[in-house]
């Protein structure tokens, strides 16, 4: 029987794993990209062939009438006499009317694919999570997908997806961090069961100070074990220059 706190299987389950993480992590959609390209290459062939239309148009018009000569330069003309029934003015009326909404569509088209073309793949780590949950593998050792049909496949392929918020580069510390003891650092996604790693600044910033702590303590305790004389001072002038830079840094 379905409980009825949780979201009913298929789609309402996945729009809700998606939606349920507060940093926004699993919200990837397909970019579908060789069916864009496809479809800029027929909205790209519409134009060319009607382009052609209109060149024979243009061509025809050497030969034409002094008034259809005059509805080339007088928009309003140019409409009267398609709107009257003349058979040569309709047709360029319609190929004009035809090859605004086909340019409209091409631009749009354009313009947002190269919005989406600045979208980045999701990260492996927030991919692998989306994808167990997708699969259902924490139901079962082989998972099923958690849509039927040509959907199965939606989020197979970590390269042909958008993420549309993406967490900033990591450092080489949170990425440490991440990849050797992840495991400090799990939180489970509300209701999906999946579980995410997730290290905050804080986290990174508390490990930052004490590594740096531990430098330069540990660099004042081991003058006390150098006897010479000259090397103290020297050591001694490296480790003032080491805090007065790092102070002067920080009060930038």
């Amino acid at each position: 029987m379905q409980d009825e706190t949780q979201p009913l299987p298929g789609f309402p389950f996945l729009a809700d794993f998606i939606a349920s993480d507060p940093d926004h992590s699993p919200v990837m959609f397909k970019r579908f990209g060789r069916l864009s390209a496809r479809n800029l290459l027929y909205l790209q062939s519409e134009l060319a062939e009607l382009e052609a239309e209109q060149e024979v148009f243009d061509h025809e018009n050497f030969g034409g009438t002094l008034s259809e000569k005059e509805s080339m330069y007088n928009w309003r003309l140019f409409k009267e006499r398609g709107h009257s029934g003349v058979t040569r003015d309709q047709a360029r009326l319609e190929l004009a009317e035809r090859t605004q909404k086909a340019l409209k569509m091409y631009k749009e088209t354009l313009l947002l694919g190269s919005a989406i073309l600045s979208l980045r793949p999701p990260t492996k780590q927030a991919h692998e999570a989306f994808h167990n949950c997708f699969m259902n593998r924490d139901c079962s050792a082989t998972g099923f997908p958690s849509l039927a049909g040509a959907s199965e496949t939606l989020y197979d392929n970590r390269e042909d997806l958008v993420a549309l918020k993406r967490p900033a580069e990591e450092d080489r510390l949170t990425g440490f961090l991440r990849k050797r003891i992840g495991f400090l650092f799990k939180v489970e996604i509300r209701r999906s069961g999946e579980q995410m790693v997730t290290v905050s600044t804080h986290t990174v910033t508390v490990v930052n100070i004490l590594i740096a702590a531990t430098f330069l303590f540990g660099a004042i305790l081991n003058l006390y074990h150098v006897k010479a004389e000259t090397k103290r001072l020297a050591y001694a002038a490296v480790l003032v220059v080491f805090v007065s830079s790092d102070i002067r840094e920080q009060a930038r």
